[in-house]
């Protein structure tokens, strides 16, 4: 049987889709698999109406943040935020999912980021608006 090593998580990078919210976990994770990721990038995905929906275990590294997915878990609202706000649904499981988080792998909230402000692994800053 496989295992999985525990792999120490220390921060939470918060994403959107960027796409209408009509496009829902299995059609990300099959563009995510077109793209050649071994599942969806994403640990966890929030819904228009705030369901939870888990995406790659959190004890395998994500694909959400290049240069950054080692040590992070990564959640995705779905919907376009460059333009529109989360709903109220998603605002709610968001701060539940973060909640969780934080108290399982004791994160403090200066470790929560969107992705735009994770700085790449050579210093520089991101090209993405994401989270909106």
């Amino acid at each position: 049987p496989m295992s999985f090593m525990a792999r120490p998580i220390h921060r939470i990078i918060v994403h959107h889709s960027a796409v209408s919210d009509a496009i829902g976990p299995a059609q990300i994770a099959a563009a995510h698999h077109e793209r050649g990721f071994d599942d969806i990038g994403y640990h966890y995905l929030i819904q228009p109406d705030g369901l939870i929906v888990m995406g790659r275990p959190e004890a395998i590294m994500g694909a959400h943040a290049f240069g950054a997915n080692d040590d992070s878990i990564g959640i995705c609202l779905l919907g376009d935020f460059s333009s529109a706000h989360p709903t109220v649904q998603q605002s709610r499981s968001l701060s539940v999912l973060l909640d969780r988080c934080k108290r399982r792998h004791e994160i403090p909230n200066e470790q929560i980021y969107g992705h735009c402000e994770v700085p790449q692994r050579d210093g520089a800053a991101r090209t993405t608006g994401c989270p909106g």
